[in-house]
């Protein structure tokens, strides 16, 4: 495309892509899920070699199996309960400082 204004020469001009559409084409899910997936990944070898102790993050390969024990014994309901009263109340007059 060019365009002339007045005694001016003509400019040609190039229609700029976004760099998104230049990347090879992945479908957007799998861009978008990949790193969150990548992170899931290192976290469950890092815990399996044991450089991540498992009393200070538990790997993500047991806290599914504890999840699916709490959802198959039907506790999961009681214990999100728990859980969200303690919330709620915030933190007890014992652990303030100040």
């Amino acid at each position: 495309m060019s365009l002339k204004y007045g005694t001016e020469e003509a400019i040609d001009l190039v229609p700029l892509r976004p760099a998104s559409s230049r990347r090879a084409s992945l479908p957007r899910w799998l861009r978008r899920t990949a790193g969150p997936l990548l992170l899931l990944a290192l976290w469950q070898v890092l815990s399996g070699t044991g450089l991540l102790a498992a009393d200070a993050l538990a790997s993500p390969g047991r806290i599914a199996e504890v999840g699916w024990g709490l959802v198959a014994d039907g506790s999961l309901t009681s214990a999100m309960g728990t859980s969200l009263r303690r919330v709620a109340a915030g933190p007890s007059p014992s652990r303030r400082r100040g």
